[in-house]
């Protein structure tokens, strides 16, 4: 459901975030889902942005390889 309402928005070019505990509880796995969905923002708590800004450039990464995130 998360990956259809952000593919929902970003076909029609617009952009969309997320505000929620999800990425901030679990940095290494819910970021590189929402950034293969193409999401455009993420809130997460102070204490955890930096491993979630982390998450986010390993999966950037992986995906302008061609690498396939895993689900």
């Amino acid at each position: 459901m998360i990956r259809m309402a952000i593919e929902a928005f970003t076909s029609r070019g617009l952009e969309i975030g997320i505000c929620g505990q999800a990425p901030s509880d679990h940095p290494s796995e819910f970021p590189p889902f929402l950034v293969d969905c193409g999401i455009t923002s993420i809130s997460v708590t102070p204490d955890t942005a930096m491993a979630v800004r982390q998450s986010i450039l390993e999966s950037e990464m992986m995906i302008a390889q061609g690498i396939k995130i895993e689900e």
